[in-house]
């Protein structure tokens, strides 16, 4: 996979004639326009579409000339940016190269590495771990001797045993039958005494009733299985995975040596003061921009390498090390790629590599030139004042919630809650989740409570809800009924200029402030710039129009691992 930008430093003008988007590009003319007298071609232009506007697969006439002038704005100030050397800066350097780079990872793994590699059935057999022998059991789980005697006679007399565990089982297997799987004498499940007599019994047989932590069994013995036959089976159910796994082993050790071509030389006091400022809650503007480490003499920045995402990903020294690693793979990837050919074997990757190095040399320069900004107490202030409806924390509802997918459970559990049983003691011992103690959870906000729990909200606080809430799955499979409890009820409120999220108003701020700074440098350049339509272009559009300049955001993934 490849990075797909969203949509880059976009521009809207007036409107045009009508024009389909499959009409322009059967016209016999491949230039569709010119940047100082650099041809655009067809090609390029509908890749461009392709990668940074993918939902644009029939674009009107006036989108025509926004999708035309975002390509114009990206190469614009990309080269700009090359004119004022903003490429050649190490942050930036490092920048292109980790996004790059990737693009060449998944070609070479499937026309080069994975053509190559070769599995043997043994490699596969040696992963089984050591195997006991097996018994496959059945169990009927009910609260008292009395019944699991009553119920054991039928059985024993010819009754539907796994009829019998769905209609009367409060197990947690009830729901599927009361089968409980492959077991071995090693297991925890049952005490050594009852697993002894489950082994001495044939298949098809019934166990006496024995008492468990959930109340009284009766264990029904499906089947034997020597270990030599568990091997076999799991391996079976796993020889999937252990081919990827073995693949991957491959793979990495395939990795490793392209990186051993290379000279990798990590920065330690750099990454050691970036772990230290995170142990400390120190600020990490000041290291970001700093190389982690140098590959050949190329720069990977901290900002690359910590944090990925650009989100603010707190990452531990393992993680740091791996993304440092997997740089280093990337970037002896790219260069191995170009030694065996692959970039003339695939054009199309080296015109992505283009547009999105376009794209982010033409951000990166923004942020050069937007290097001054900041935001200022006042400013947060009268953003705040103007937006109020944004800082409103909405009504919530905070539930316990007791699950099960037994019917017999659920009865079981409404009986003990009407007998006086505390909602808390009764999720604690017969919820089928029991993750949470008390079945406790968080608040939700009124607009997320699932629309089965809606009802929920109207109940007193305390109350239970005397009738259970069926939840079924989206694409089918086994439903849960649900016993919610409402808890607390926390009231919609503004909040005061003090508890706001002062990040995300700064981010606000930032952001009309970097959109006047594009619009300006656009502006500037395109009064520099000679930007000749095609015939396709004069034809349907509307001579009087001159673009406005809006910026626009990309999105971008990384390459499959």
């Amino acid at each position: 996979m490849v990075p797909r930008p969203g949509k880059w430093i976009a521009a809207a003008v007036a409107a045009f004639s009508l024009l389909s988007f499959a009409a322009l590009f059967a016209q016999a003319e491949t230039a569709l326009f010119r940047i100082d007298g650099n041809p655009v071609e067809k090609a390029e232009f509908r890749r461009f579409v392709e990668i940074a506007f993918p939902e644009e697969t029939e674009p009107s006439e006036t989108r025509l000339r926004v999708l035309a002038d975002s390509f114009i704005n990206n190469r614009l100030l990309a080269a700009r940016a090359r004119a004022e050397g903003v490429d050649k800066l190490s942050a930036v350097r490092s920048r292109l190269e980790t996004r790059l780079n990737r693009l060449w990872t998944n070609v070479y793994w499937s026309e080069v590495a994975e053509p190559s590699i070769r599995i043997e059935e043994k490699d596969i057999e040696a992963m089984a771990p050591p195997m006991e022998d097996a018994i496959d059991l059945q169990q009927l789980t009910v609260e008292t001797r009395e019944h699991a005697d009553e119920l054991r006679r039928l059985v024993l007399a010819g009754a539907d045993f796994g009829k019998i565990v769905k209609a009367e089982s409060v197990g947690l297997t009830a729901h599927n039958g009361g089968y409980v799987g492959n077991v071995t004498k090693s297991s925890p499940l049952y005490g050594r005494e009852l697993l002894d007599e489950l082994f001495r019994m044939r298949p098809g047989e019934y166990s006496a009733v024995s008492k468990t932590d959930t109340g009284y069994a009766v264990i029904k013995v499906i089947e034997k299985k020597p270990s030599s036959r568990m091997r076999q089976e799991w391996l079976e159910r796993n020889r999937d995975r252990l081919l990827r796994i073995r693949r991957q082993e491959a793979w990495n050790r395939w990795k490793e040596n392209l990186v051993r071509q290379h000279e990798c030389i990590p920065d330690r006091d750099v990454i050691d003061a970036y772990l230290r400022a995170r142990e400390n809650n120190a600020s990490l503007e000041p290291l970001l921009g700093k190389a982690a480490v140098t590959v050949d003499g190329v720069p990977f920045t901290l900002r690359d390498l910590a944090d990925p995402s650009g989100l603010g990903v707190v990452h531990s020294e393992d993680t740091v090390e791996e993304i440092i690693h997997r740089r280093l793979e990337e970037y002896a990837i790219a260069r191995e790629a170009a030694r065996v050919g692959l970039r003339e074997k695939h054009p199309d990757i080296l015109l992505i590599g283009k547009l999105t190095g376009e794209y982010l040399l033409a951000r990166e320069y923004v942020a050069f030139r937007g290097r001054g900004l900041s935001v200022t107490e006042k400013e947060r202030r009268e953003y705040y004042e103007a937006n109020r409806k944004k800082f409103t924390a909405p009504r919530a509802y905070r539930f316990s919630l007791i699950e099960t997918r037994s019917p017999a459970r659920l009865r079981t559990i409404y009986d003990l809650l009407e007998k006086g049983v505390s909602f808390e003691e009764v999720a604690n011992r017969w919820s089928d989740n029991r993750q949470s103690a008390e079945g406790r959870n968080g608040f939700v906000e009124e607009n997320r409570v699932p629309r089965e729990l809606v009802p929920a909200t109207k109940l007193a606080l305390g109350e239970y809800a005397r009738t259970p809430i069926r939840i079924d799955p989206p694409k089918g499979g086994e439903g849960v009924w649900i016993v919610p409890k409402l808890k607390a009820v926390r009231e919609e409120r503004a909040l005061p200029f003090q508890e706001i999220d002062r990040f995300s108003v700064e981010k606000s701020v930032m952001a009309k402030k970097r959109e006047r700074l594009i619009r300006e440098i656009v502006a500037g350049l395109r009064a520099e710039s000679r930007i000749e339509f095609g015939p396709e272009f004069h034809r349907y559009a509307s001579q009087g129009a001159g673009p406005s300049l809006a910026p626009g955001t990309i999105r971008e993934s990384g390459p499959a691992r």
